[in-house]
């Protein structure tokens, strides 16, 4: 871009004291200056690329021409500090440690329900109160044609059934009448009445010899007549809310229910 030089007209119309045409135009007379114009108290939307411009002219004497020589100005951009960079990527999702006890909490309640209904155990447990529940059905029966009293005699973990041999009670020599244990966790709850029956602190052995009345455990007559007393024996889990009823009464009825259909007692 070429200018002409200024005359004296031009000085007269224009005088030095006029900013804009440098600012604006990036033209005027040579009088003025790049500090003149950083000097200049108007804050203009292009003062930076106006001031870049004036920077950069170059007078050509031979010619009598000067010429403007626009500079490169880059476009602004936003410089984001590296610090509240990572901060915002931190803010916008979990860590590793905090993913990991997430799936270590969730593992452990999923355990804790799993245990809690654990169907192997549930059936464990439906297979002695079954076996309980027939055993007691066929010492009845074994009472009733031998015309003889039998007994069924508990602790927590275990029974026998006992048979009233000369005035004392000795365990029955069928097999299949032997004294049983409860494999771990299972124990035994019982009933008389609605009320809770005491164990004995301390382990009791259910393959006694029998001889002689021990107080210590509960016993259910099972009578000649058919009848037995009326009891509640209940089967639990140490590791299971579940737990099954063997229910005794007195005509001799013997039921299994489960913790579904139960009554309180």
């Amino acid at each position: 871009m070429s200018i002409p030089p200024p005359t004296r007209a031009w000085r007269r119309w224009c005088p030095n004291t006029c900013r804009a045409c440098p600012r604006i135009l990036g033209t005027g007379p040579i009088s003025f200056s790049a500090r003149a114009l950083r000097g200049n108290s108007t804050s203009l939307p292009w003062d930076a690329t106006a001031s870049r411009v004036v920077k950069e002219k170059t007078p050509t004497l031979a010619t009598g021409t000067w010429t403007v020589k626009p500079a490169h100005v880059p476009p602004a951009s936003r410089t984001v500090r590296p610090g509240k960079q990572a901060g915002s990527a931190r803010s916008a999702g979990f860590t590793l440690i905090e993913l990991l006890v997430v799936v270590l909490i969730i593992g452990i309640t999923v355990g804790l329900v799993v245990i809690s209904i654990d169907p192997g155990r549930t059936d464990e447990m439906k297979q002695e109160a079954r076996r309980l529940q027939e055993l007691i059905r066929l010492a009845s029966q074994e009472a009733i044609m031998q015309s003889n009293e039998y007994a069924l005699e508990i602790s927590d973990d275990g029974y026998r059934f006992l048979s009233l041999t000369k005035q004392k009670w000795a365990p029955v020599e069928d097999p299949m009448l032997r004294a049983r244990t409860l494999p771990a966790p299972l124990y035994f709850e019982v009933y008389f009445d609605g009320e809770p029956f005491d164990f004995p602190t301390g382990e009791q052995d259910p393959e006694e010899d029998g001889e002689g009345e021990d107080e210590n455990s509960p016993r259910i007559f099972l009578f000649s007549s058919g009848e037995i007393s009326p009891v509640d024996i209940v089967l639990k889990s140490e590791d299971s809310e579940a737990h099954y009823r063997v229910v005794t009464e007195i005509n001799g009825k013997v039921s299994l229910k489960t913790s579904e259909d139960e009554e309180p007692f």
